[in-house]
Protein backbone atom coordinates (compact mmCIF):
# COMPACT_ATOMS: atom_id res chain seq x y z
CA UNK A 1 0.00 0.00 0.00
CA UNK A 2 1.18 3.53 -1.06
CA UNK A 3 -0.39 5.38 2.13
CA UNK A 4 -2.33 4.88 4.80
CA UNK A 5 -5.94 4.28 4.40
CA UNK A 6 -8.67 2.23 3.97
CA UNK A 7 -8.43 -0.83 1.63
CA UNK A 8 -11.34 -3.34 1.00
CA UNK A 9 -9.79 -6.89 -0.62
CA UNK A 10 -12.75 -8.60 -2.39
CA UNK A 11 -13.74 -11.65 -4.06
CA UNK A 12 -16.00 -11.79 -6.97
CA UNK A 13 -17.58 -14.55 -9.15
CA UNK A 14 -17.93 -14.01 -13.08
CA UNK A 15 -21.38 -12.44 -12.81
CA UNK A 16 -20.21 -9.67 -11.02
CA UNK A 17 -21.87 -10.69 -7.21
CA UNK A 18 -19.29 -10.52 -4.10
CA UNK A 19 -18.49 -14.51 -3.08
CA UNK A 20 -16.19 -12.79 0.03
CA UNK A 21 -14.75 -10.36 1.27
CA UNK A 22 -11.20 -10.76 1.91
CA UNK A 23 -10.02 -7.60 3.98
CA UNK A 24 -11.75 -4.71 4.67
CA UNK A 25 -9.65 -2.46 7.47
CA UNK A 26 -7.27 0.76 7.85
CA UNK A 27 -3.60 0.11 6.80
CA UNK A 28 -0.36 1.34 6.83
CA UNK A 29 1.90 1.80 4.28
CA UNK A 30 4.00 -1.16 3.50
CA UNK A 31 4.14 -4.66 1.52
CA UNK A 32 1.09 -7.14 2.46
CA UNK A 33 0.58 -10.52 1.55
CA UNK A 34 -2.90 -12.16 2.23
CA UNK A 35 -3.52 -16.04 2.41
CA UNK A 36 -7.12 -17.08 1.35
CA UNK A 37 -8.14 -20.55 2.03
CA UNK A 38 -11.27 -22.23 2.77
CA UNK A 39 -14.06 -20.14 4.03
CA UNK A 40 -17.00 -21.67 5.75
CA UNK A 41 -18.73 -20.91 2.94
CA UNK A 42 -17.45 -23.20 0.02
CA UNK A 43 -16.96 -21.26 -3.14
CA UNK A 44 -17.10 -23.09 -6.61
CA UNK A 45 -14.35 -23.62 -8.58
CA UNK A 46 -13.79 -21.70 -11.45
CA UNK A 47 -12.61 -18.35 -12.72
CA UNK A 48 -13.22 -15.53 -9.81
CA UNK A 49 -11.98 -11.85 -9.54
CA UNK A 50 -9.80 -10.42 -6.91
CA UNK A 51 -10.33 -6.48 -6.23
CA UNK A 52 -8.17 -4.14 -4.17
CA UNK A 53 -9.65 -1.13 -3.42
CA UNK A 54 -7.50 1.87 -1.97
CA UNK A 55 -9.56 5.32 -1.70
CA UNK A 56 -10.60 5.87 -5.64
CA UNK A 57 -7.88 3.51 -6.57
CA UNK A 58 -8.62 0.06 -7.90
CA UNK A 59 -7.01 -3.02 -8.58
CA UNK A 60 -8.63 -6.63 -10.49
CA UNK A 61 -6.81 -9.81 -11.01
CA UNK A 62 -8.48 -12.88 -12.63
CA UNK A 63 -8.17 -16.07 -10.48
CA UNK A 64 -9.44 -19.81 -10.97
CA UNK A 65 -10.06 -21.38 -8.09
CA UNK A 66 -9.57 -25.03 -8.42
CA UNK A 67 -10.32 -27.92 -5.57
Amino acid sequence: MPVRGGVKLLLYDVSGRVEAVIRNEELNPGYYREVFGKQKRSLPAGVHFLVLVQESKQVTRKVVLVE
